[in-house]
């Protein structure tokens, strides 16, 4: 009886439903496997997909466009201690180390490698920063630089308090240090000085440093001709005319292929050189400061804080595209000419609504109302001209008021006006592909809870449910064996 108790036990049956059961389990697990092993190859944008509702983790073209087309090496040094690493910045970090395996990132932890930083820079070293190097090049980026706090005082003489706005600047920081250690030559802007020309404000400084374009202050005075070494000459809102000596030097050298960035600004006293400036590139200066009647396109009570239409054009594109606005304070209007020369052609910008008009008093006005002697628009606030009259292309931009670069106007749209011109200067230096990218809104809505709470989870979810799912399933087996 023991023997044949035996023999059924190991019969050709029960080890044939054996030998299936092993080996539909061992194909399951290998599949398992496999599917761990592929998803562990594909690019973090297939296995973290991007839900915030600004693009918190979305690549820029721009971005994609640069690492990419990478053909030099570039190493991200992330100087970051263990177990406090930025996810947010490490979700990044994977997504700029999937578009090239020609950046590399690697972990450096301050605690272990205290001197690592010391032969890149002598700041003040952040947890979450960041060292960009390539070949003898290196930038380093603060971790206030990835994220931006701006703080809005206008609101302090309503409500009492400073409201702030915390922003993501982490790709525009990293795109542009490495756009920075690769570019063998990287583009000059020269200052025009000697006019009562105003400052260029830290934040627009700043971001014109991070674009990697070199700031030279230039007095044409002393020289003969702009410099060959000049990519751009920037004439911000002078307050007084430059000479006419100045005027020859300027023209002689956009016709050459050189760009020009003119900023006006309006005083009671003439400018007959810099309204020739203007007008020899097409565009004719009005007297006065513009008022716009539409309240869609002015600031909610005060009519002479415009919000012009924006047209298409590769520097105005991105801002059109995300339904941003710009606001121009204290412009003056331009009508573009008729009959411009031969070989010129100009771009609308920034155009009025039809019901704005120039007040020909200027600063000195008694009412916003139009009276007699205005002047009816609507005009341009800013253009884009092409001169291909000369042996090069040459590129001039004319915005109307010194303003567009008040740090406190362009918080009023969100940076806008920042973006406006650093896009102007990418366009005009030819560096269309750093074009700047706008910082991103954090995710305002966030899971918390309390600690209790989240040791309760965790024993459910690891402990307790698995223990219900092995319970029913013993109690499955026990029935079926007792069949």
């Amino acid at each position: 009886m023991e023997k044949r108790k035996r023999r059924a036990v190991f019969s050709a049956k029960s080890l044939r439903l054996g030998g299936y059961s092993f080996v539909i389990s061992a194909v399951v697990i290998a599949i398992a496997v496999i599917i761990n092993l592929l998803a562990g190859r594909l690019p973090v944008s297939f296995t973290k997909i991007d839900t915030t509702k600004s693009g918190l983790f979305e690549l820029s073209p721009q971005t994609r466009q640069i690492v990419s087309e990478l053909a030099s090496e570039v190493t991200v040094y992330w100087i970051v201690q263990d177990r406090k690493e930025d996810t947010t910045l490490e979700n990044m970090l994977d997504r700029y180390r999937d578009l090239s395996d020609m950046l590399t990132v690697k972990k450096i932890d301050p605690v272990e490698y205290p001197a690592f930083t010391d032969s890149y820079t002598d700041q003040t070293i952040y947890n979450n920063s960041l060292i960009v190097e390539s070949g003898e090049r290196s930038r380093y980026v603060p971790y206030t630089d990835i994220y931006v706090t701006t703080y809005d005082y206008s609101t302090y003489y309503t409500t009492g308090q400073v409201t702030d706005s915390t922003k993501y600047n982490g790709e525009n920081s990293l795109t542009g240090a490495i756009d920075y250690v690769i570019s063998e030559n990287l583009p000059k802007l020269y200052f025009l000085t000697g006019h009562g020309e105003s400052a260029l404000a830290g934040t627009f400084e700043a971001a014109v440093k991070k674009e990697n374009i070199d700031i030279k202050e230039i007095n044409l005075f002393s020289l003969e001709y702009v410099p060959e070494d000049c990519d751009c000459l920037f004439i911000n809102a002078p307050a007084g005319d430059i000479s006419a000596d100045e005027l020859q030097k300027i023209t002689e050298y956009i016709s050459g292929g050189g760009n020009l960035l003119l900023l006006t600004y309006f005083t009671a006293e003439k400018k007959p050189n810099i309204e020739a400036l203007a007008e020899y590139y097409g565009c004719i200066i009005q007297d006065g400061i513009v008022i716009d009647s539409d309240g869609n396109h002015n600031l909610w009570g005060y009519t002479y804080y415009l919000l012009p239409d924006i047209s298409s054009h590769v520097i105005t594109q991105p801002l059109k595209d995300a339904g941003y606005k710009v606001v121009m304070p204290i412009a003056q209007g331009i009508i573009a000419s008729d009959t411009p020369r031969d070989g010129l052609t100009v771009t609308p910008l920034l155009k009025t609504s039809d019901g704005a008009y120039s007040k020909i008093a200027g600063q000195e006005m008694t009412t916003y109302d139009y009276e007699e002697g205005d002047i009816y628009g609507p005009f341009l606030l800013g253009a884009a001209i092409t001169d291909s009259s000369g042996e090069e292309e040459g590129k001039t931009v004319i915005f109307t008021t010194g303003m567009l670069l008040d740090e406190t106007a362009s918080s009023y749209v969100s940076g806008a006006n920042l973006d406006l011109f650093i896009n102007t200067l990418g366009w005009m230096c030819e560096r269309e592909s750093s074009i700047s990218i706008h910082s991103k809104d954090l995710p305002e809505a966030y899971l918390s809870m309390q600690t209790g709470a989240s040791v309760s989870i965790t024993i459910i979810a690891v402990f307790v449910i698995p223990l219900v799912f092995l319970a029913a399933g013993l109690i499955i087996f026990v029935r079926r064996k007792r069949r």
